[in-house]
């Protein structure tokens, strides 16, 4: 299941769609939205019942969510405090958000 906002998500999760679905990547819709930077789709998804431990493929080797989403806020630090990119800020914001998210998830699981 491949959506690209929260209201399309709603729609399919609605009408049955696998919250849990993998594509040929192996990622799922919680993989999708967090890679995204939606921070909407992702408290839809974790309210739903998405896994927020799940292993993905990243890198070309299986690493947890949430690893992904530290390399992502390490280098948009990197590029926003080293390199000045300061328009890439909002995108940090949005990663540190949802790492804060998965991180409540997890420890409820």
């Amino acid at each position: 299941m491949y959506a690209e906002n929260v209201e399309t998500t709603k729609l399919l999760i609605e009408a049955g769609a696998e919250i849990e679905a993998r594509d040929e990547k192996q990622w799922t819709p919680l993989v999708y939205a967090v890679n995204a930077g939606d921070v909407d789709r992702v408290r839809y998804l974790l309210g739903c019942g998405a896994n927020p431990a799940i292993l993905i493929c990243f890198d070309q080797r299986m690493i947890p969510i949430r690893q992904m989403v530290e390399i992502r806020v390490d280098d948009l630090v990197t590029a926003v405090e080293q390199n000045g990119r300061s328009d890439l800020q909002p995108e940090l914001e949005r990663m540190r958000a949802i790492r804060e998210i998965l991180l409540e998830n997890e420890s409820r699981s």
